[in-house]
């Protein structure tokens, strides 16, 4: 099987992605995507969009002509989202800059932007993950207030925020996978085997459905 990802490359924490998935078996190649036809050329299977500013993330795209595609592409293929791009992946964005957050909204959640405060306060946190623990690093991140349909989006990394409670950072619904940190910024990788496991899964489902 062949296996190509793209990573959004207009703003933010590309490269990072870019090294890591290069790394991983199974895929075949890992594409920057800063064009129509970067994502439109029919090989790319699945798309991350990475953490950055969103709001630039969203102007570049703008001027590139590549929203449109976007929003098409965030419906029929296996997308990531990490810290700005889950928002940009959300339904309902709060705390916007003035003006609004254009975004795809796919992902049945609200979030709400720099949840935890400026640069200066960004931390490190241990992510309770479904494959064990591991370290979270976030960046001016974002919060995921709610889960707006509980039936449709399954709750897969959560932190510790005070006595007994608990902060959801990571989600997944159907094919599409979102979360408040910053993975690539770790030496962990499972949450880039995870991914790929799941665009896989994706693949082989859709290339194994009867030709008309």
């Amino acid at each position: 099987m062949t296996l190509t990802i793209g990573v959004l490359g207009l703003q933010g924490a590309f490269h990072e992605h870019v090294s890591i998935l290069s790394r991983i078996p199974g895929v075949t190649s890992v594409r920057v995507i800063r064009s129509v036809n970067d994502l439109n050329d029919g090989a790319i299977d699945a798309l991350v969009i990475p953490g950055g500013e969103s709001t630039s993330m969203m102007i570049i795209a703008e001027r590139n002509g590549l929203v449109e595609p976007l929003r098409e592409f965030v419906k029929c293929k296996p997308v990531w989202g990490t810290c700005a791009g889950l928002i940009l992946l959300s339904k309902v964005v709060q705390a916007q800059k003035t003006g609004g957050q254009g975004h795809f909204p796919i992902l049945d959640i609200a979030v709400s932007r720099n949840r935890y405060g400026s640069q200066i306060d960004s931390f490190q946190a241990t992510v309770k993950t479904i494959f064990g623990e591991s370290e979270g690093v976030f960046i001016r991140a974002p919060g995921i207030l709610k889960v707006l349909e509980e039936d449709n989006v399954q709750v897969i990394g959560r932190i510790d925020q005070g006595e007994d409670e608990e902060e959801v950072v990571a989600v997944r619904q159907g094919w599409v996978l979102g979360m408040t940190f910053h993975p690539e910024l770790t030496n962990d990788t499972r949450w880039h085997e995870y991914f790929v496991e799941m665009v896989k899964e994706f693949v082989e489902q859709v290339r194994s459905r009867p030709k008309p």
